[in-house]
């Protein structure tokens, strides 16, 4: 090949691009002990029956020749594991896990996109060693979280893991809301953690990985803010100490800042959707054309759909609303600053969040609180970092 590039050449891998596509191909192998638990302390080049004994599932560990009618080959029982759905380790279950503990976590996401089960062995070793997963760096537990919240079967996923022991291990704010009660009267389908999920469930489409996460915190403050008066039980001022603590649970993950910034923005907000309503003309108008609107109203649609009994006519009047703001916004406001001055003044490079902090000064505009270059200037001050 004219064109290759080692991408991991102590383990026998290199990247070939050919015809404008890129393939990894890697050397068969097995690996020595693992010392780390994560990779191998070295690695000495073998044939394809020990390069399938060394890996994690028997469903991963199937070869197709392609150069013999597609033939599959089969040293683990991977085939007959993939026909029951079910998720086996590759020989000891212990000696799989102590190689790479992030195993603990595939084994879930896994088992859920299959929609299948696991090996009572493969079952047992999840369990005994679910401690072991807060030793994965964060930036890897937040990969598998992301592939598990993205998933149509993220809320079995999610209960794997608090059954498994796991949850309680990467996310304890969340094993929190299952003791926590809500108004009957508004709540039948029962606590915190039982209105999360069904909140999450509700989600159909192919959804962003801010909305899953903020769905999926959007109430996580409710046990530090759970009063119990002569009505009912409740949680004021959650929505904001949510948007704090949804922050510090993505900054534990090593999410990028704007991610974090976007999930707390819509966290805090969750609730303020009701009042928009009752604002006067003007500031309805610059909350409705507001950027994020959009993720707000998608995330009040999961909130509502994840109560028992649940309406949505409010959300369809509410949806009608912002659909007409957006119509309302002058078209001719006058032209403070360009995108091209906010990438230099903020040395940004061109991209979404450029647009963002121009619509930001556009709702400044419609305010009143700006009308010059100076001030839409200043303004950008706030987004220094």
């Amino acid at each position: 090949f004219e064109k290759t590039f080692p991408i991991g050449k102590e383990f026998g891998v290199v990247l070939v691009r050919e015809n404008g596509f890129n393939y990894e191909i890697a050397t068969f192998r097995s690996d020595s002990p693992y010392s780390d638990g994560r990779r191998p302390n070295a690695v000495i080049f073998s044939d394809p029956r020990q390069d399938a004994l060394r890996r994690d599932f028997t469903i991963n560990a199937l070869f197709l020749n392609p150069l013999n009618n597609d033939e599959v080959i089969d040293f683990v029982g991977g085939q007959d594991d993939l026909r029951k759905h079910l998720i086996r380790f590759v020989g000891d279950p212990q000696t799989r896990v102590e190689e790479d503990h992030l195993r603990l976590l595939r084994a879930v996401r896994l088992k859920n996109q299959i929609n299948g089960q696991y090996h009572p062995e493969t079952y047992r070793a999840l369990q005994v060693n679910a401690s072991l997963i807060k030793t994965v760096a964060a930036e890897r537990t937040q990969n598998e979280l992301n592939k598990i919240l993205l998933s149509p079967r993220r809320v079995p996923a999610l209960q794997d893991l608090f059954e498994l022991g796991m949850l309680v291990e990467v996310l304890p704010e969340l094993v929190a809301l299952k003791d926590f009660a809500q108004p009957y009267q508004y709540h039948r389908e029962g606590s915190v953690w039982e209105h999360t999920l069904q909140a999450l469930g509700s989600i159909k489409h192919k959804p962003s990985l801010i909305l899953v996460w903020a769905v999926l915190l959007h109430d996580i403050a409710k046990p530090a803010t759970f009063t119990e008066e002569k009505d009912r039980v409740h949680f004021h001022g959650h929505s904001e100490l949510g948007g704090e603590m949804s922050e510090e649970i993505l900054r534990r993950f090593k999410f990028p800042r704007r991610l974090i910034e976007k999930v707390r923005w819509l966290v805090e907000h969750h609730m303020l959707i009701l009042t928009i309503p009752e604002m006067p003309r003007v500031r309805q108008l610059v909350w409705w054309n507001h950027p994020w609107m959009k993720e707000l109203l998608a995330l009040w649609r999961a909130d509502l759909l994840g109560t028992t009994p649940h309406d949505l006519v409010t959300y369809r009047e509410y949806r009608r609303l912002w659909l007409e703001a957006k119509k309302q916004i002058p078209k001719k406001l006058p032209k403070l600053i360009s995108g091209e001055e906010v990438m230099q003044i903020l040395n940004l490079p061109a991209g979404p969040r450029v647009g963002e902090i121009l619509a930001e000064i556009k709702q400044a505009q419609l305010l009143g609180e700006i009308k010059t270059k100076e001030e839409a200037k200043e303004i950008l001050k706030k987004f220094q970092s």
